[in-house]
């Protein structure tokens, strides 16, 4: 006859498999529910790239300030809001390193014949000298300007009284309109459609715009733009276009580049002046399709984050 010492072990074993296999089903059932979570998001994102909207490029002019973009939808969803993000840098010119080499190896008396090479190098945090007039703005800019009502009182006050001087380059997005519809949306259609915008470019009171207490000042044409930064004694800046929009859920889709250039203010009255000096920010192209004609290559990372559209 089994003693009660042997019963409880015997119960102990029992209870200790019954545990060992509740956590075993446990740890299958939620490995299924993992992969079963893992199969839906995989679903829904195909289902979502099926509806954002992809803007390409077709052809694109610079006029004076303004740009023109032959655009085309090839995506699964209207793109609303179409729009060109405008971001510039201050540069300063430094030589290259045989142009270097050549300083410091020429003699002085030969230095005149020597035709140094030097490239942009763009400084993003570059603060940059506004002459107080610019930044003073009186009680009625405030009522008839509800984005400055938004800032705080003490945003309101400083800027009022135009204690500061000094502001930094920020990012602006100017809203492009079609020029048949004479609407920010393009739908997904084989046609394409001609927009066209004069890009505003910002000026912030802080190198974090994004704070409502320091937020952004004023949004400037190319022409007041460089008549400020003239003032400030800057020579050449760098700017990036960039094409954007959102999908019907509000997301912002950033689609491609459109173009760089570096502006020389010794000679560039305008956008397309510096388009034609051809002195670039960086790599840049017309969209994949002059990618894959006439560059041919692309760095690994810009491949894989990259999205193509259908011919």
């Amino acid at each position: 006859m089994l003693q009660t010492n042997d019963l409880l072990a015997i119960a102990s074993v029992i209870s200790a498999i019954g545990t060992l296999a509740l956590a075993f089903f446990t740890y299958k059932t939620i490995k299924a529910s993992k992969a079963q979570l893992e199969y839906l998001k995989a679903q829904t994102k195909v289902f979502t790239t099926q509806q954002e909207p992809l803007i390409t490029t077709q052809d694109k002019k610079f006029k004076g300030n303004k740009i023109e973009l032959l655009l085309r939808n090839c995506g699964g969803g209207i793109a609303y809001e179409v729009a060109v993000e405008t971001r510039f840098y201050i540069t300063k010119q430094v030589l290259d390193e045989e142009s270097k080499r050549l300083l410091w190896t020429t003699p002085f008396d030969k230095m005149d014949k020597i035709q140094f090479k030097a490239y942009d190098r763009l400084i993003p945090e570059q603060s940059i000298k506004v002459n107080k007039e610019v930044l003073s703005l009186e009680e009625d800019d405030f009522e008839e300007n509800p984005y400055l009502m938004s800032l705080s009182w003490f945003s309101k006050n400083k800027m009022k009284k135009a204690d500061y001087n000094i502001v930094y380059p920020s990012a602006a997005t100017t809203f492009m309109f079609s020029q048949a519809t004479k609407q920010t949306i393009l739908e997904p259609k084989d046609e394409s459609e001609l927009f066209e915008v004069e890009p505003f470019f910002l000026i912030s009171l802080s190198k974090y715009p994004h704070s409502r207490v320091f937020a952004p000042l004023k949004a400037n044409t190319f022409d007041e733009l460089i008549k400020i930064l003239k003032d400030d004694n800057i020579v050449t800046f760098g700017i990036t276009f960039d094409l954007v929009s959102r999908d019907r859920v509000g997301r912002v889709i950033r689609h491609e580049e459109i173009d760089t250039c570096i502006v020389d203010l010794r000679k560039d009255k305008t956008i397309e002046d510096a388009m034609k000096g051809g002195r670039k920010v960086y790599f840049t192209s017309l969209g994949w399709r002059e990618i894959q004609k006439k560059v041919k290559w692309l760095p690994s990372d810009e491949y894989n984050t990259l999205k193509f559209g259908k011919d």
